[in-house]
């Protein structure tokens, strides 16, 4: 069976998740799109921006890492802070194009961007090298000009994507567009709210889920009126007032 055949049971195990199991969700999606390309590893950011704010790149931040498939690298996050305190990455001419694309579906294989010498002379190429990656295959999924969700599939050693791989991507993601949202939503990463706190996206599947609030307080080991407050500040970071509310946000999605 080709890969692209697998697609529609794919989407169809996602959409048929519950809104209370998006990070779970997500996990899986991730691991399965590794399967499928094949990648060594993957991960997923969420990226935003801000027009008032010029930095780091045009504006552009990064928010959350999500969901790397597997672990793939001991002190991955203290090598990708050093590697960003060393670089300029405003000219990092890769993630520029990206950057240039927002607001529409897309993939970008970095190799087919530029010739080996030109790579090798790039920020990019020098983390690859520190984090053990051979190639790299980006999807962004855009949810509006402002707030995607960037798919991102490592090669080690010398494994390489080609133009199949990079279509089988952006065919995927295309149809992840409700389970982008619910990502977006379950952070509070969406233009009009505010970002949760980690207890606070701790705290939603149970409040998306069907439990009483007093047992959702127990599981979470709060007294009910705490975690009723827990979840009003949920309500307000979201823009709505109330738990059904909360839940009909997400059907709206």
């Amino acid at each position: 069976m080709s890969r692209a055949r697998e697609l529609p049971s794919f989407w169809s195990t996602i959409d048929e998740l519950a809104a209370r199991d998006t990070n779970a969700g997500w996990g899986s999606s991730v691991r399965r799109l590794c399967e499928l390309l094949p990648a060594s590893w993957g991960y997923t950011l969420l990226a935003l921006h801000d027009p008032d704010d010029p930095g780091p790149v045009a504006g552009w931040h990064v928010p959350a890492m999500l969901h790397p498939v597997p672990e793939f690298v001991p002190d991955r996050e203290r090598i990708v802070a050093e590697w960003m305190a060393e670089f300029d990455l405003r000219a990092e001419p890769t993630l520029l194009e990206n950057l240039r694309q927002a607001g529409t579906h897309r993939v970008l294989h970095k190799r087919s961007m530029m010739g080996e010498a030109e790579l090798r002379q790039t920020p990019t190429f020098e983390l690859w090298r520190r984090l053990g990656v051979g190639d790299e295959l980006i999807g962004a999924h855009s949810l509006s000009p402002r707030c995607e969700v960037w798919f991102c599939f490592n090669r080690s050693g010398e494994d390489r994507f080609d133009e199949d791989d990079a279509k089988l991507l952006l065919r995927a993601i295309r149809g992840l567009g409700r389970m982008c949202r619910w990502l977006a939503l379950s952070r509070g990463l969406l233009p009009g709210m505010a970002p949760l706190s980690d207890r606070e996206q701790a705290a939603l599947p149970l409040l998306l889920g069907p439990q009483p609030l007093k047992v959702c307080a127990g599981q979470v080991g709060m007294n009910p009126p705490a975690f009723r407050q827990l979840a009003r500040s949920v309500y307000q970071k979201l823009g709505v007032t109330s738990r059904p509310e909360l839940m009909a946000l997400w059907l709206r999605s």
